[in-house]
């Protein structure tokens, strides 16, 4: 009984390395997932809107493809006095 046991192949690396594996694999789909949150937070457009007169007066668009005249769905409200 001993002898099967001593000629049976060790199974801790195997389970060390699918472990590691998956760990691998989990922190680099959250490395990515934080990675998609801050460009998306880079490139969010700023609208500046006059407090008085409540219209927009001027866009800072990284992208460059918005304007007062074209605003984009989702922006961050500054407010100008």
């Amino acid at each position: 009984m001993d002898d099967d046991f001593n000629n049976e192949p060790l199974r801790v690396p195997i389970g060390c390395r699918n472990g590691l594996l998956a760990s691998m694999v989990l922190w680099a789909f959250i490395a990515l997932v934080f990675l998609f949150a801050i460009k998306t937070w880079a490139d969010t457009p700023i609208v500046y809107k006059s407090w008085e007169t409540q219209q927009c007066v001027r866009v800072d668009d990284p992208a460059g493809e918005h304007d007062c005249g074209n605003l984009p769905d989702k922006y961050e409200l500054e407010w100008l006095q």
